[in-house]
């Protein structure tokens, strides 16, 4: 394995910093070296797969914007360029891997003003709409080498900033399988009182617009007013737009519950052995690996189709996917018919569920793809 130093932008341990860890727990990391924020939780999570010794941090990682605070934001680019080139010298790095969209900033000037023979990886996670970013690639793609993207969908949107096709590699995310004990059982239904016959369905991600917890919250709402109150919602997610959430905050009671920022450890045990469904109703989503999350551990999903989701699902076999512009009258109608499919109906959707997680979306087989693109370098 060549000597590779991640690159990574950040203000909190994500959606792309999870995904860079569970490919870290799978290789030998040795000659694996970061440079992230200095935030505690993101030193914390990093230690559980690399050396301390291999992390290297600066809150001038944070991530700032330049349109608000210019001067801030081009000083810590300078000072960030300078730690990459004295930790790329000390330990001989013959990689730069960007791990998110923002990064490709620092590693793209990197090589065209200080290192030129370094090779770049860029991991895009994003569909890329920002103007700033579209033209930032369309001027600086040339210095990346591989570009590495979670799906079709933003290969698509990477191609539409002219990236050359041959550049890009479409690697899934890959997740374990998670094994429910069965003392995991309606602990929320104990927690939070919930008779069982309830169903209850949650929406699980950064409480922000895009996620559109205000349509689940509405889906949650006309599902009870139609059928007798039957249903229990639980939005889990970190909120990162305050005014959005202080805008849906009136409008989060019971049967609406809100849990905010749980760990993701926490999900997996406490959450996912008790919900009905994972619903999805992302306005944008490349890859989500919420859906990833909720097979793996044997949950049902509805969701929205919008960019990645039709390759992660197969309508009606191994999941349940709804059209876009559908409206609440519509998805509501799904869910419920969905929910009062018979048992073995739904355990057959699980199961396939289950066997399409081994087959295509194995950590093992994505860190085989990932390390024959570094060792194509």
């Amino acid at each position: 394995m060549k000597k590779i130093l991640f690159i990574s932008y950040t203000n909190f341990f994500g959606g792309a910093e999870y995904v860079l860890w569970d490919y870290l727990k799978y290789i030998d990391t040795s000659n694996i070296y970061i440079y992230t924020t200095n935030r505690e939780e993101v030193i914390d999570k990093y230690k559980q797969v690399l050396k301390k010794q291999n992390i290297f941090s600066s809150e001038k990682m944070d991530i700032v914007s330049i349109r608000k605070k210019t001067v801030r934001s081009i000083l810590n680019i300078f000072f960030n360029l300078y730690e990459i080139n004295k930790i790329v010298k000390k330990y001989n790095i013959e990689v730069l891997y960007g791990n998110n969209t923002l990064d490709i900033l620092l590693i793209t000037l990197y090589k065209k003003y200080i290192n030129p023979s370094v090779k770049i990886i860029s991991h895009i996670h994003d569909i890329l709409e920002k103007r700033m970013y579209i033209k930032y690639i369309e001027k600086n793609n040339k210095y990346v080498d591989k570009f590495i993207v979670p799906s079709i969908a933003t290969k698509n949107s990477l191609k539409l900033c002219g990236v050359d096709e041959k550049k890009i590699n479409v690697v899934y995310n890959g997740i374990e399988i998670n094994e429910i004990k069965k003392e995991e059982y309606n602990y929320i239904r104990e927690k939070f009182n919930i008779s069982k016959d309830k169903k209850i369905i949650c929406i699980i991600g950064q409480f922000c617009k895009r996620k559109r917890q205000d349509l689940f919250i509405d889906i949650v709402d006309s599902l009870n007013k139609k059928y007798n109150n039957k249903y229990i919602g639980i939005i889990i997610g970190k909120i990162i737009d305050k005014n959005f959430y202080e805008e849906m905050k009136p409008k989060i009671q019971y049967p609406i519950l809100f849990i905010n920022n749980m760990k993701r450890e926490e999900i997996f045990k406490y959450i996912y052995p008790n919900v009905d469904a994972l619903i999805l109703l992302s306005d944008r989503d490349p890859l989500p690996t919420v859906i990833l999350e909720a097979m793996s551990s044997n949950v049902l999903v509805i969701a929205r189709n919008v960019d990645g989701v039709s390759e992660l699902i197969d309508n009606k076999k191994d999941g349940i996917i709804f059209n876009y512009n559908d409206k609440i009258d519509n998805i509501v109608e799904i869910i419920k018919g969905t929910l009062e499919l018979s048992d073995l109906q739904i355990e057959q959707i699980k199961k396939e569920a289950l066997n399409k997680i081994k087959n295509k979306f194995s950590p093992l087989k994505k860190q085989k793809i990932i390390n024959s693109i570094i060792d194509e370098l």
